[in-house]
Formats: structure tokens, C-alpha cells, sequence
């Protein structure tokens, strides 16, 4: 146990909300406990990891961070038999592979995971980081698997920026 959750020692600033909401509402409503995937994609410092880790303290489920591969991992995720979340942060860096077509790619040993072959009374919330989007197809080609694929642009929005500037210009 590292946390309770995940602190912030500044202000955060351009959330997507909406998405945050809507992937908390889908969670809490689903009428059959299934898996959920979440890929937040884009470049570097645009806020993918921050707003999976908001996400993570909204939903309130133990957090269990996947840093690197090792043996055994996907049976030990298997395993878990609660409602929880697992954080790949920047996933096609740290779970590299080669794919079909021989170039790199990561994945493919979480797919029969998401699809939930071995927790199906629970709920786990797969959050993953990308800077590439070079990952299994297979991860994000079926809802039981990657249901909602964010891309972060690397354009500040103006409004976002005024704030930030007001809150700290002298």
C-alpha cells in the first residue's frame, strides 16, 4: 500500500471532466459487472497520467500500478477478485512487444483479461498511457476491451491558458 489516493501539490488545470464523468456513470451503471478500458493517448506533459490518476481517486477502487512486465503479471491481475483499477502508465513504452506485422507493439497478454474470462462477477477499470498509439489492435476493436480511446492534442486551449497565466503572473 503506497496511498489512499493520489495527491496533487498544484493546481490542476484542463481536465476533461466530462470524460471523467462519463467513464465514473458508465462504471456505476453498467447492468452486468464487465471489465472497462480507458486509453488516454497524446504527447508528452498534455495530462493523460494526471487525469488518470483523477479518475482513479474519483472512482475510489484500489489502485494496483503496473510499471513493467514481469512473469506471471497477467495471472496475478487475473487473480484479483474485487472491483479495482490497473494503471499501465505510458504502456507502449514499458509493455513492448513485436506484433503481427513485426513491429512494436503492446498488449496482447491483457486481451483475454479484459474480456473478463476470469472475473466475471467483478469490474476492472483498465487505465492506460500512451504517447504512441502503437498497441494491439485488438485492445481497442471490441467494448470489453478499450471502451473509450481519449487522444490529447498538443495545442494549450486559450481558456486554460489565461487561467494559468492569471493565477500566476506577477
Amino acid at each position: 500500500r503506497i496511498a489512499d489516493n493520489f495527491h496533487f501539490g498544484f493546481k490542476l488545470y484542463g481536465l476533461d471532466n466530462r470524460l471523467i464523468s462519463h467513464v465514473i456513470d458508465t462504471y456505476h451503471k453498467q447492468p452486468i459487472k464487465r471489465n472497462l478500458g480507458v486509453l488516454l493517448n497524446g504527447a508528452k506533459g498534455t495530462g493523460k497520467t494526471v487525469t488518470a490518476k483523477v479518475l482513479s481517486n474519483e472512482l475510489g477502487l484500489p489502485v494496483v500500478l503496473c510499471e513493467r512486465p514481469y512473469p506471471g503479471l497477467s495471472s496475478f491481475l487475473a487473480s484479483i477478485n474485487q472491483d479495482c483499477i490497473f494503471f499501465f502508465d505510458e504502456f507502449e513504452k514499458n509493455f513492448r512487444m513485436k506484433c503481427d506485422d513485426g513491429e512494436d507493439c503492446a498488449g496482447e497478454d491483457l486481451l483475454s483479461i479484459m474480456d473478463g474470462v476470469y472475473n466475471a462477477n467483478h469490474c476492472h477499470v483498465f487505465l492506460l498511457t500512451t504517447n504512441e498509439l502503437r498497441v494491439n489492435d485488438n485492445l481497442i476493436s471490441r467494448p470489453s476491451r478499450i471502451r473509450y480511446l481519449k487522444s490529447f492534442g498538443e495545442v494549450i486551449d486559450k481558456k486554460i491558458l489565461e487561467e494559468f497565466i492569471d493565477d500566476n503572473l506577477n
